[in-house]
Order: structure tokens, then sequence, then C-alpha cells
């Protein structure tokens, strides 16, 4: 840091002047970038602030991240010297290196005196900083309810988008906001809008477990059920992630059960593979079908590379040797999942059986094939059709030789 940065940092402004008087170069930068104007509007120093810049200091010159003295003095909060180097001319729509101008900055480090300033100058309300964000977006972050205010009574869009589509309030939904969510519901935001993913901002609090802000929206009456591309809807997210609240306050207002992703997978699919016991017993009470099948759970092909069977619904992998059966790399595996018709089930007991069947028929191994299961995905009781979850880790090895069929776990245990 040269000695002119440093006079100017613990504000003397008499060195300063000594300095400059002798050939100090007013414009030159610490190895951040900064100059001695930037440090002076930084730290408040108003009188060494009018003195570099009656000397010549140059208003927007940017440091390493492209922040000029005018941005270092809003996100300070130094509201007289933004006043004063903006009536000097430096330009108030230069961004740092992310896009994020003096309001940017101002709004979501909630100065609202410097807010309103550069707005009654014509700064962009709706400019983008970083691809995402407005000045109301970043507001709303901050929390700060009076800037978000603000900038809607001077004219600031409410339901501007950022890149892939995120609004003000999809973002506050994903970050669990839920004074920003009420807030921009009351100022009639769009609830039903969808980012360019399609997700709205249901979806959003429903797959981060944002219940309260979940019932705001089911309150103002949203579609519950609208979905991602892919068809993934709120009450899914909501299974997979285990949030039960929020799967309970879907479903009670009507959420479809039983929709289908792309891939055939319902909630109660997410549910099973996920291991959330307590949500897998509510879709049930709720009559959630359990002859659905998901399509991430047919035949999965192994690599000739690797001569790994992989069926990702349920965890399973069986690596099998080139050399230990014919036409290896042509098998196929799907997961079994019906109960064994010969097995009589007692009074409270439940079945925990996932088999897996491996094509073409006929198949002999000359070596004992090891199957590693993660967890078991299907556990039903047909006496009460019951889903029951029971997390384990297990490997078991087959006999030396064996037919198509190899069952991987089948256990009965009674019920607590």
């Amino acid at each position: 840091m040269t000695p002119l940065c440093l006079a100017t940092e613990k504000g003397h402004l008499g060195i300063v002047e000594v300095l400059l008087n002798v050939g100090a170069n007013i414009d030159d930068c610490n190895r951040d970038g900064l100059t001695a104007l930037h440090i002076a509007a930084s730290n408040g120093h108003v009188e060494i602030v009018h003195h570099l810049i009656s000397r010549g200091a140059h208003l927007d010159k940017c440091d390493k991240t492209e922040r000029t003295p005018l941005f270092c003095a809003s996100q300070k909060g130094h509201i007289e010297i933004v006043e004063y180097i903006v009536n000097k001319g430096a330009g108030i729509e230069i961004g740092n290196k992310d896009g994020f101008t003096a309001l940017h900055s101002a709004s979501l480090k909630g100065h609202l005196d410097i807010v309103k300033y550069p707005v009654s100058k014509g700064s962009d309300l709706g400019r983008l900083a970083n691809d995402y964000w407005t000045p109301l977006h970043l507001a709303l972050d901050g929390g700060r309810l009076d800037i978000a205010e603000y900038l809607l009574t001077e004219g600031a869009n409410i339901n501007t988008c950022g890149k892939r589509g995120y609004t003000a309030l999809h973002t506050a939904s994903q970050t669990g906001n839920i004074d920003g969510v009420k807030y921009l519901t009351s100022r009639g935001a769009e609830l039903d809008r969808s980012t360019d993913d399609g997700w709205t901002a249901l979806s959003l609090a429903s797959f981060g477990g944002h219940l309260h802000i979940v019932k705001v929206f089911v309150n103002e009456g949203v579609e519950v059920d609208k979905a991602l591309k892919n068809g993934t809807s709120p009450l899914s997210f909501a299974t997979e992630r285990g949030h039960l609240g929020i799967v309970e306050v879907l479903l009670n207002v009507g959420s479809n059960i039983d929709s289908c992703n792309q891939d055939g997978g319902t909630a109660l699919h997410n549910a099973s593979f996920k291991g959330h016991l307590d949500i897998v017993k509510c879709l049930l009470r709720k009559g959630a079908q359990l002859d659905k099948y998901s399509s991430r759970s047919s035949r999965k092909s192994i690599t000739e590379e690797t001569m790994i069977i992989s069926l990702d619904e349920y965890s399973i992998k069986v690596p099998i040797s080139p050399d230990d059966v014919d036409r290896a790399k042509y098998i196929t595996a799907e997961a079994l999942t019906t109960i064994p018709p010969d097995l009589n089930l007692e009074k409270d007991e439940v079945i925990i059986s996932v088999g897996l069947k491996l094509s073409p028929p006929g198949l002999q191994f000359k070596t004992p094939v090891e199957v590693t299961v993660s967890h078991s995905a299907i556990f039903t009781n047909p006496d009460k059709a019951e889903i029951v979850l029971y997390t384990r880790r297990t490997v078991q090895r087959a006999p030396d030789c064996h037919d198509d069929l190899i069952t991987i776990m089948t256990e009965i245990f009674t019920q607590n």
C-alpha cells in the first residue's frame, strides 16, 4: 500500500495534502486495485473524498473486482459521499464483476436512504446482477421489506425474472423467507408462475422443507400439482426429501397422491426408496396405489467394461466377471416385487422381499455371485396393504450354481 493510501485509510487529511503536493500519484492502487478515493469512500472520510476529487482523482476507476468508489460508498452506507460523487459525475450504472451496481449494493445491505438516491437519478430498477438478481430480489433476500416497498412504489416489476426465469417470489420461497413471501403475495405476485425448468414457488418451498411457506401458498389456492417439465410435483419433492408436514398439507388439499414423473415414479416410490417410514405410512393411509411401477426399476444392462448389473431404484449392484458365465455381456436384470405365493404370514407379520431376475433364462454361474443391497425397497403386507421400511445393509452369496432367479432378501419379522 502506498503512503497516500495509508494516510487516506487512517483519515489523515493533512498528510494526504502533503503527499499530493510533493507528487504522489493520486490514482495509484494497492494490491487489490483500490485507489485513495476508493479507500476514502469506503471508510466515510468525507473531507478526503472532497479533496481527492478536487485534485483530479478518477471517479470511476475500478478495483480488481471492478468496484468503483461510488459502489464502495454505497456498500458501506455513506450517503453524503454517494451524493457528492454522483453530483460530480460518477456513473451510477457501473457494475462490479458480477453486475452489481450501487443500487444493488445498497438494496442488499439495507441502506434505504442510499437506495432512494440512485433511484432519484434514474437508476435501472430492473437491472439484473449476475444474471439473477434485481434490487428487489436483493432487498427481500436481506429481509428489508421497507426497501422492497419503496422499489415497488417507484415502479419495480414484482414479476421480473432473472436467469432461468426466477422471480423474487421464487427466490424468497427457495430460501425460506416467509416474510418476503407473505409480502410479495400481498402485493400481487404471480403465485403459479414457473421458471424455465418448471419450478413454481410451491415446488421450491416443498423441496426446501419450508412448511409455513407451503401453507401460505395453499391458503392462496395455488395449483398444488403443477409439476416440473420432468413431471415431478410438489408432493413428489416433499416425499423424496422427507418433509412429512408438507406431505400432509398437500394431501389434505387434494394433491394427486399417485401422480407420476416421466419415469413413472410416484410419491410412494420416492418415500420407499429414500427410507421415509412415516411418509410411507401416511401415503398408504391416504390410499396410495401399491401396484404402480417406476420405469427406473426396469431392466438395466451391464456395461462390457465393468460387468456390473445396477438397478438404481433399489441400489442393487451385481458384479459379474465375463469369465463366470456365458453371454455375460448380454445379461440384464429386473427387480422382483411380488410376494412368494406359498408364504403364509401370521398376524402383525410383514414381509420384506426383493428379488432379482437375470435374463436370458437358464444362466449358470461358475463361481458364487455376490449381491449388494443397500436397502430393501419393497415392503408389503398383503393382509394389511401396508408398507414398512426396514433399512439395512446385506451381502449374500448365491449357491455356486443357480438358475436365472436370485433371491436377494426375504425376511419375516413382527411389527412393533
